[in-house]
């Protein structure tokens, strides 16, 4: 969250900008997620936890051998 806490349970969405293609993860209890082995192009990343705001970041690129990072922080 926007103190810095965890929040675990959260639903993490990457949609493929170009192909539509979705992937679903769920944060673990520390709040980390992972989306491995996505296939390049562009994303769109939604972030959704009960109580707080929806959080997206568009833009997200994925290359050969780049691991892209998004921490989102949730109001």
């Amino acid at each position: 969250d926007q103190a810095g806490a965890a929040v675990p349970n959260a639903s993490v969405t990457a949609r493929n900008i170009e192909t539509g293609a979705e992937r679903k993860v769920t944060t673990d209890s520390d709040g980390i997620y992972r989306l491995p082995l996505l296939p390049l192009g562009t994303y769109r990343i939604t972030v959704e936890a009960p109580n707080f705001k929806r959080y997206v970041q568009e833009g997200i690129i994925i290359t050969t051998g780049r691991i892209a990072t998004v921490s989102p922080s949730l109001e």
